[in-house]
């Protein structure tokens, strides 16, 4: 005992209550979550980052068609431009063969 205080029976009855009020602080504060609310949460989460790897998905796979008609658009315009100069080419001989003056390509 400490001058008439019996200190063993007062932290027998303190310590409760300062354990419970201790609780009710962090709850109320928002750093001590309940089971429950937790798992909602992680719920949440989950289907948060499901949505997004999702879009991601669709995303990438449009980016992927894209490049694949852009690659396809890029051998045809070639095919296209190579067909044109020959044209340009015969078009050129046959003009000046039939005595006219050289077409000039723009």
């Amino acid at each position: 005992m400490i001058d008439g205080v019996d200190v063993p029976g007062l932290v027998g009855v303190t310590s409760p209550i300062a354990t419970a009020l201790a609780m009710v602080y962090l709850i109320f504060t928002g750093r001590l979550y309940v089971r429950s609310a937790h798992d909602a949460v992680v719920r949440v989460l989950e289907n948060q980052l499901k949505a997004v790897t999702e879009d991601r998905t669709i995303w990438r796979d449009s980016s992927l068609a894209k490049d694949k008609v852009i690659a396809d658009l890029t051998r045809t315009n070639a095919r296209f431009i190579a067909s044109a100069e020959f044209s340009d080419h015969v078009m050129s001989a046959l003009q000046e063969s039939a005595g006219g003056t050289t077409h000039e390509a723009v």
